[in-house]
């Protein structure tokens, strides 16, 4: 729903991480606009600020909205703004340092050890061991709008290791691709199988957090 940006919002967020307006901002937008009691929300990436109308005020959600946020992979903590002010315009991006330390930094349910990560933009490999690494993955996505792997590519692989069924997940960010590796499970003919993954399902968690993708394997 569109309100008029002259009407103050209920709620200003810093936003932490953010690397471009196109896919990172537009995330977190989207993210903030489903959540509960949201009646509309607009990110600046120039700022680093998120601005929330709520359907009802008298209701504090603070808390969900910093969630929301934290869960497509970026920082946020609550912003202060003078009670007679309309957000701000300013049009230089703040400074590192100015921005609060989150409750929580999402990070990968396990980490690798060290010679299998890696530094030039593919991820690190999450979710089942070092089993999944010498073999041929089950699906591999071309992902499209991926701007950077800090935020955006990070941001694919986290959606796409959180689906049941997944064992491990991959996202190289100068390939544009995501390889993934389905969990096994026997199949009553003493063979294994896998464990009810679709393709359209792992494309849809793609696009959920804002990008667009397409089955290649």
């Amino acid at each position: 729903m569109e309100i008029s940006t002259t009407v103050r919002p209920d709620v200003v967020l810093r936003v932490g991480g953010m690397m471009c307006m196109k896919n990172c901002g537009t995330t977190v937008q989207n993210a903030l606009r489903a959540s509960h009691n949201v009646k509309h929300a607009l990110v600046s990436f120039e700022e680093g600020l998120a601005s929330v109308w709520l359907q009802n005020a008298e209701h504090d959600v603070t808390e969900a909205l910093v969630e929301a946020v934290e869960s497509v992979g970026f920082e946020a903590a609550l912003s202060s703004l003078p009670s007679s002010s309309s957000p701000p315009s300013s049009s230089s991006p703040p400074s590192s340092s100015s921005l609060p330390s989150p409750r929580h930094t999402p990070s990968p349910p396990v980490v690798p050890p060290a010679h299998s990560r890696r530094n030039d933009g593919e991820g690190e490999r999450q979710g089942g061991g070092g089993e999944g690494e010498e073999e041929k993955p089950d699906f591999v996505l071309r992902v499209d709008g991926m701007m950077c792997w800090k935020s955006c590519g990070r941001t694919v692989q986290n959606a796409l290791s959180a689906l049941p069924g997944v064992r491990l997940a991959v996202v190289s960010y100068p390939e544009g691709i995501a390889k993934i590796w389905a969990r096994r499970k026997e199949n009553g003919q003493g063979g294994m199988e896998e464990a009810g993954l679709e393709a359209r399902g792992l494309v849809g968690a793609v696009e959920a957090v804002g990008f667009e993708a397409s089955v290649m394997a």
